[in-house]
């Protein structure tokens, strides 16, 4: 991953100061109204010019580029000449799928959150790849009414096609500037001190009328302190993720929610964040926090055409708000008060794992206790967790004191009746409060402790991946994960729990909180392990599915999930993994498991067309898999070898020993070719390329020599050969596709008429068709050679 951007320290030098407002010093802290809009874009996007674009605009409009930092005289306003963290670009093309999606949601959650930089308006540009663009825009409530998306959007999209078009990136001067209106802002009250350039104003603002404020007035608060008691049923009816010391809002905010529902039905508007739980809806309410809006561009598009089609989802969405609260507001506020809406402005954490900041209202804890409420927010609700304790309190500039003591003394009634409720809704250990509820089964044995078992996990975690910590939301993957870490992690897992797990737990629940929860059902007995299991690696898209059958060297589907998220997500990949017997029990034979392959795969997918792949040993199965389903009228529309070797060939003694001279004389000449390049190399001017190749194939040798140690007991891998080796495959209807690793070691040297791998063509009526992709017989799993697989085998997948 790589970030384009500027230092703060390369921050131009300020253009004006002048002292913040009434009005901006009580809405600065709180970012809960603030305008957020994420575009993201399917196509092809000049990634450059957008950033020049945007770069554009901001310049030539000082309430862009406008910050409210503390001076000695207190807050002020800095309109800069520029500043270059204005605008960020992330490019993440350089990382694998699956990490590039997680890492542009922790970039955005933090781009979202981050308070230290000041700015009231800010974009990041994040590039997914070549043809897929992220870009989020973000506002703070102070410039949000004066300046507002929709028209950035406007100008983006004249400033982008001008630029397309080839001329200049410019665009009209603005007549009036941010500046000229903080001056006089500042000159309107009374306690603002002189500012040079009155003059120049009053010919702008002739017709201005001076309003004065009163900054103490009608501000009033109420508060209080929970009961132990009460607070001991907070902490088990919430999440709270300890790491990071976030503090739990949700039944606090579900007092208010129901407070105020009890007095009217209230609209506050629904996040569009993709994951709406009615039961927990039914507790908390909706609440508006950021808005979200995504416009994703087809191919007959252009980003013009988004920019303006999100411009009018944008002016509809706005036009489509109501007024929340309002006859609770005419019973409140007071009879002066002019009509306006009436918010509710809460601390709240949305989601407290990779986007826990993402829609979070306001990060109050770091705000003085006497700071005054949001001026937009009728009420502020802050809830303000101590060491062992918990304060409550509201504060209003247009409510009465009294009122607001009615309505935390209902606050404080409604957690006591309702955090029951709110307890069975959330999962005390989950910690995403919008997750799925568990089965009412995970609640049965309250004995084995979560946090015991993930105290457990993290130092197992720690030495696989030999870093000093790792935290519980960590990703198995994102760490580096892969096959060969799992078969040695779920050994250290069975050793320290004393139980068998499958190694596809680690694909399907691959953080160690997700782990530890699904140990913990297994260590309660609740968890039915299956003999044979459907593991997803890659679930979306509408197109028939790809079956993989792993290898028989306890590779399980681990191996084979880099390659199927490269594949694609047009279609869904799943991956096909079995207990195998441990010494002393009996095997399957081949055809034994294939049908019990095939009954899982019709159980999953009834009908056909079937897509099958097997890598290794598993191609053997994959065959037999497809033999009966042919033969039972089904039809297989694809059947995939990689590295799978026919059993049993060369099927002659004239043909082995052929073989074995092959191999022979290839390894003499390779051992002799490196010995004199490394004596006479070098003086001989052999290139470096020449001298790598010649190194290459000797190490592909010593690698087929040392072979890679199976992590199977060795009479259980011992019997599962035998078994293998046994079969032996009848022709076959339909067409094969071969896929072979280019550096094979156990096949270097042979003659394509006596590769066991090549050997399928001859067993295939409908023809068949061989691949050659880089790597050897591990690393064509995983990157770089993986996506070249990946290609290889979609290119031939049906649509």
């Amino acid at each position: 991953m790589s970030i384009i951007a500027h230092s703060a320290d390369d921050t131009a030098a300020v253009a004006h100061q002048f002292p913040a407002s009434i009005s901006q010093r009580r809405i600065v802290a709180s970012t809960a109204h603030a305008h957020t809009l994420l575009l993201r874009c399917d196509g092809q996007l000049d990634c450059s010019l957008l950033e020049r674009s945007c770069r554009s605009i901001i310049e030539r409009n000082e309430i862009l580029r406008t910050v409210i930092e503390e001076a000695e005289a207190g807050l002020v306003q800095l309109v800069l000449s520029a500043d270059p963290r204005a605008v960020a670009v992330v490019d993440l093309s350089g990382l694998k799928e699956q990490v590039r999606r997680r890492s542009a949601d922790a970039v955005i959650a933090r781009f979202l959150s981050d308070s230290v930089s000041g700015l009231l308006f800010k974009v990041l540009i994040v590039r997914e790849s070549a043809d897929r663009h992220l870009c989020a825009i973000w506002a703070h409530p102070l410039i949000a009414d004066e300046f507002t998306l929709a028209r950035f959007l406007e100008e983006l999209n004249e400033v982008y096609c001008s630029g397309a078009a080839g001329n200049r990136i410019e665009a009209p001067d603005v007549e009036l500037q941010f500046a000229d209106f903080s001056i006089w802002q500042s000159a309107a009250y009374p306690d603002a001190s002189e500012v040079e350039g009155l003059e120049d104003l009053a010919r702008k603002f002739s017709d201005c009328t001076v309003v004065s404020l009163n900054e103490e007035e009608g501000i009033a608060s109420v508060g209080s302190t929970l009961s132990p008691r009460l607070v001991e049923r907070l902490h088990k009816a919430t999440t709270r993720d300890k790491a990071e010391g976030w503090m739990f809002f949700q039944a606090a905010l579900a007092a208010v929610q129901c407070e105020l529902t009890n007095r009217e039905q209230l609209l506050l508007g629904v996040v569009d964040n993709g994951r709406q739980d009615p039961s927990l809806n039914r507790v908390l309410g909706p609440i508006s926090t950021t808005r979200l809006l995504c416009w994703k561009s087809g191919t007959d598009q252009t980003f013009s055409t988004a920019l303006l089609r999100l411009r009018e989802e944008w002016d509809a969405a706005q036009a489509r708000q109501k007024m929340p609260y309002e006859s609770l507001r005419k019973k409140l506020l007071r009879s002066d008060v002019a009509a306006q809406q009436t918010f509710v402005d809460i601390v709240y954490v949305h989601e407290p794992a990779l986007r826990r900041q993402l829609f979070m209202l306001a990060r109050q804890s770091d705000i003085d206790q006497n700071c005054p409420p949001h001026p937009d927010a009728r009420i502020t609700l802050r809830v303000r967790e101590l060491d062992s304790s918990i304060e409550l309190s509201l504060a209003s500039s247009n409510v009465r004191e009294q009122e607001l003591q009615n309505i935390l003394d209902s606050m404080l009634s409604t957690l006591e009746t309702s955090l029951p409720a709110i307890s069975d809704e959330v999962d005390p250990q989950s910690k995403d409060p919008f997750a799925i509820p568990p089965s009412p089964a995970s609640h049965r044995q309250p004995d084995i402790q979560m946090d015991e078992i993930i105290q457990k996990l993290i130092p197992l975690w720690s030495s696989i991946f030999a870093v000093p910590s790792v935290r519980d939301d960590d990703d198995f993957f994102d760490l580096g994960g892969h096959s060969l870490l799992a078969v040695r992690l779920a050994t250290r897992v069975e050793e320290t729990f004393h139980v068998e797990i499958p190694l596809h737990w680690i694909l399907e629940y691959s953080t160690i909180a997700q782990f530890a929860k699904q140990l913990g059902l297994l260590l309660k007995s609740q968890v039915e392990q299956s003999a044979h299991t459907l593991v997803p690696l890659q679930v979306g898209g509408s197109l028939p599915p790809l079956y993989w059958v792993p290898g028989g060297r306890a590779v399980s589907v681990m191996a084979l999930r880099e390659v199927s998220l490269l594949m694609g997500s047009s279609r869904s990949v799943y991956g096909i993994e079995s207990k195998l017997p441990q010494p002393g029990e009996s095997f399957l034979s081949v055809e034994e498991r294939a049908r019990l392959y095939v009954d899982l795969i019709r159980k999953h997918q009834p009908e056909g067309p079937y897509l099958l792949a097997g890598f290794c040993m598993g191609g053997m199965v994959a065959l037999e898999i497809a033999q009966q389903l042919t033969g039972a009228g089904h039809r297989v529309e694809f059947l995939g070898m990689v590295q799978a070797s026919v059993p049993g060939f060369p099927d002659t003694p004239r043909k082995r020993r052929k073989m074995y001279s092959q191999r022979r004389n290839y390894m003499m000449r390779t051992t002799a070719e490196f010995i004199w390049t490394r004596l006479f190399g070098p003086k001989l001017g052999y290139s470096r390329e020449r001298r790598q190749d010649v190194l290459d194939r000797i190490a592909n040798l010593m690698m087929g020599w040392v072979s890679t140690s199976s992590q199977l007991p060795e009479e259980t891998q011992s019997e599962n050969n035998n078994i293998m080796r046994a079969y032996r495959p009848s022709r076959y209807p339909g067409k094969v596709h071969i896929y072979l690793a280019k550096d094979c070691y156990e096949t270097v040297g042979m003659s394509p008429e006596l590769d066991p791998r090549q050997r399928w063509s001859a067993l295939a009526d409908g023809g068949s068709a061989t691949f050659v992709v880089p790597g050897n017989h591990s690393t064509i799993l995983v990157q770089p050679h993986a996506r070249n697989l990946a290609e290889a085998i979609a290119s031939n997948l049906p649509v």
